[in-house]
């Protein structure tokens, strides 16, 4: 084990508060990184990612942000980048990748929740209500995610790096939306718009 120079932060050491709050956000993070990325195996490669750049970081820890809050800003971060690398690279499907067993993947999805989050948000985001929040731009996406994950409105501001009536409006925005989109579907299915 190399030892660290006294100039290194020892901010992330194993058992420091700080990792221990960090250990503890990796449900949270994984759960927005799906929503984020559609992907399971592209969600585990943002949180991994995620954590690398805190590890490198670490001089930059931003106390006033609290670890939960610096690490979804990390995040959010590389999930921009990402997007903007996609968006300049051209995009090829192949069906020689695909699995034999994605049926079942599928289908195993729900029962193979890792936390009581993911078993809540796969039991009441399922449906139209996946579907709604999935299609949103990413504008309103991010704050209706970071808002479902308790954060504040102060909070949200300092991660996505916008103002906090900025965060408001967005947050405001996102919602309605969502509820016009639930509200048109139900009435395009015949369902009742004040419950079952």
């Amino acid at each position: 084990m190399a030892k660290t120079s006294a100039a290194t932060p020892k901010v992330l050491e194993r058992g420091s508060p700080l990792a221990i709050l960090c250990e503890s956000c990796v449900n949270a993070l994984y759960s927005v990184a799906v929503r984020l990325t559609r992907r399971r195996d592209t969600a585990e490669d943002l949180v991994q990612d995620t954590y690398v750049r805190a590890l490198r970081a670490r001089a930059r820890y931003d106390e006033e942000l609290g670890a939960k809050g610096w690490l979804f800003a990390i995040m959010r971060r590389l999930h921009l980048d990402d997007v903007r690398r996609l968006r300049r690279s051209p995009q090829v499907d192949s069906l020689d990748d695909r699995e034999d067993f994605v049926l079942y993947e599928h289908l195993s999805r729900d029962a193979a929740a890792s936390s009581a989050e993911e078993a809540f948000l796969a039991h009441y985001l399922d449906g139209c209500l996946a579907a709604t929040v999935e299609a949103l731009p990413e504008d309103l996406k991010l704050p209706l995610l970071l808002s479902a994950g308790g954060f504040t409105y102060r909070e949200m501001a300092r991660i996505l790096g916008w103002p906090v009536g900025t965060v408001m409006s967005r947050l405001h925005r996102a919602r309605r939306l969502v509820q016009r989109l639930l509200v048109q579907q139900c009435r395009e299915t015949g369902q009742r718009e004040d419950g079952p």
